[in-house]
Parts: structure tokens; sequence; C-alpha cells
């Protein structure tokens, strides 16, 4: 072990940083990321709660300036929190989330990965109960969110003078992807405030379900499709509208089973979004799902045990569609807990 002192000179000798001396790589590349990620969701899975945080922060420790990297642990923080019934654990996962968030804010100088903090950053809020916090961080950006589409359509512009297609399409693709999904994850919030407004809530599942046809998202992405299900089925069933809300849990039962079992869970376009795959692959951060496909089987059956549907939980439909996503789970992964 020489001096500290040499290290310099070991360093200058040898035409390597002292990071390489040491074999420290204080930075990250979005595969190496992509592997971690991975790992460590399944160690959320299959080795406990416990386990899997003091991994992650042991990781933290060792790539304290990888700040993509840090934007995925406050990811998997978010996602797992709660398999700890602790609200004191909770509390202070979040606030180690927060954390994390501000040291990258602070930071870094990646724009993509400060704004994705931003947004991360505002959810902890949320989970958090800081709703004022969230409303501060985000209020000015969303007012003006029309410069953000103003300059997506500027951008595709500036592609199709320079007779850039590929460019132009990926970029529309992309900006028809996301604003395709948001309109449908911001339907489900609309559903929730108009909990009470029978007439808006019909409307508003009426048209959603109209979009998801129109897009094809029940093949494109069944995650958004089965939200918007379950959650449509809620309300349907708090107005008592019950074989509307079993047809609405049918969907969301289909959509379930696509996600696990044909789609294995993974991000993917289609025919006609065809270059979504290749941008995704480029701006993905390395990110795959945010939980392992354990977790995420307890919490496609566990819906089916939300209180709002104890009218209808001895309803034959009910059972067999409870029963047919319980008989869907694979053998590998049965029996398995947190």
């Amino acid at each position: 072990m020489p001096d500290i002192m040499i290290l310099p000179q070991l360093a200058a000798f040898y035409d390597i940083t002292i990071d390489e001396l040491m074999g420290y790589e204080p930075q990250l590349g979005n595969e190496q990321i992509n592997k971690i990620h991975e790992k460590l969701k399944q160690s959320f899975a299959e080795n406990g709660f416990d386990y899997a945080m003091d991994e992650c922060r042991g990781l933290v420790k060792q790539y304290y300036s990888c700040y993509r990297f840090l934007f995925t642990i406050c990811c998997l923080y978010i996602n797992h929190y709660n398999m700890t019934d602790d609200e004191n654990v909770q509390k202070n996962i979040l606030a180690e989330a927060s954390e994390l968030a501000g040291h990258i804010l602070d930071n870094c100088k990646d724009i993509r990965v400060y704004n994705d903090t931003l947004a991360i950053n505002a959810i902890v809020a949320l989970l958090a109960g800081r709703p004022a916090d969230v409303v501060n961080s985000l209020e000015d950006a969303m007012n003006n969110s029309y410069m953000y589409l103003s300059n997506q359509t500027v951008l595709i512009q500036a592609y199709q003078m320079l007779g850039d297609m590929k460019k132009a399409n990926k970029t529309s693709q992309m900006g028809l992807y996301v604003s395709v999904f948001s309109a449908i994850s911001i339907a489900i919030l609309y559903l929730v405030s108009n909990a009470g407004n029978k007439e808006v809530c019909d409307e508003t599942i009426t048209r959603t379900k109209k979009l998801i046809e129109i897009y094809k998202i029940d093949e494109l992405n069944p995650n958004v499709a089965a939200n918007f299900y379950f959650q449509a089925a809620v309300i349907k069933c708090s107005h008592g509208d019950y074989n509307a809300a079993l047809g609405l849990l049918e969907q969301y039962a289909d959509n379930a089973h696509r996600l696990l079992i044909v789609d294995k869970i993974t991000i993917h376009g289609d025919e006609y979004f065809d270059l979504f795959e290749e941008w995704y692959a480029e701006y993905s951060m390395g990110l795959g799902t945010p939980r392992n496909e354990t977790l995420v089987w307890e919490s496609a059956i566990g819906a089916f045990e939300n209180p709002v549907f104890e009218p209808v939980k001895e309803n034959k439909k009910f059972k067999a569609l409870k029963n047919k996503l319980q008989a869907d789970v694979p053998k590998d992964i049965q029996g398995e807990g947190r």
C-alpha cells in the first residue's frame, strides 16, 4: 500500500488518472446503470426490503457524483418505499429521496437529468404529504408548458427544413406517444377529482376509452390502459353501476395479463410508433420498468382487494377474473413474497 502522497506520481508514470489507478469509476454508463437498476429491483423482490435498501445506500455513497445513477435510485425509492408498513421508515426513505434529488438539482449540469429530477422531487413531495411544495415547484412551469410544445413543433419543422425526415418523424412520434399517455393519466386523475359527479365521470370514461381504442393503447402500453380501466371500475362501483364496473375490471384483467404475460413488462412501440424504441433506447437513461415482475404481480392481483369492490366480491364474474389472473402467475415466482 503506497503512501497517499505517491499516488499522483504513480498515476503520472502510468499516464492514467488517480481514479483509474485505484480502480474507481465515479461515473456509470447507461448500460451499467440499467444492469444495476434491474439487479436492485430483483433484490427488493427476492432479498427483502431492508437488504435492498442497504444495497442502494452503499451504491449511493460509491457513485455520489453520478447524477444519472442517483436519479434511478430516487425512482427505486419512490417505487418501493411502501413495501414496509412502518410509516416512520417510509417517511425517512422519502426524506432520503428528497435529499438525493436536492443534491442532483444543486450540482447536475445535464438539463435532461435536471428536469427529470425536478419532476421526481415533486412526486416525492406529494407522497410525503407536502402538496404546497409541489405547487411551488411546478405551477409556473405547467402554466408555461405551451412553450415546451412550441419548442417541439419548431424542432420538428427545423428537421424537415434540413431534410432530416427520420429525426422529424422520431420527434413527432415521441410527442404523440407522450401526449396520448399523458392525456390518459390526466383523465384518471380527473375521474378522482370528479368522483361525486356521475355525468362528468361517465363522459370522461367514454372519451378516454375511445382514445385508448384509436391509438391501440391496449396493445401499445397495457400498463397505462390497465390503470385507467381499474380507476374507471372503482368509480362505476362507487356509483352503484356494478355491471359496468365488472366490464371495466375485465378489461383491467386483460391488460394486466397482456402486460405481464405477453409483453413481459417491456416498453415498446408498434407498427405506427415504429421509431419509438429507438428513441427510448437513446433517451431513457438506462431505465427499465420501475418494479420487479413479482411485485407487479402482487399489485395486479391485490387490486381486487380494494374495499370499493365489496358489493361484487361474491359475484361469479368477479371471482373468475381474480382467479384467472392468479392462475396466470408464472410458476417461477409463485409463492414469492416481499
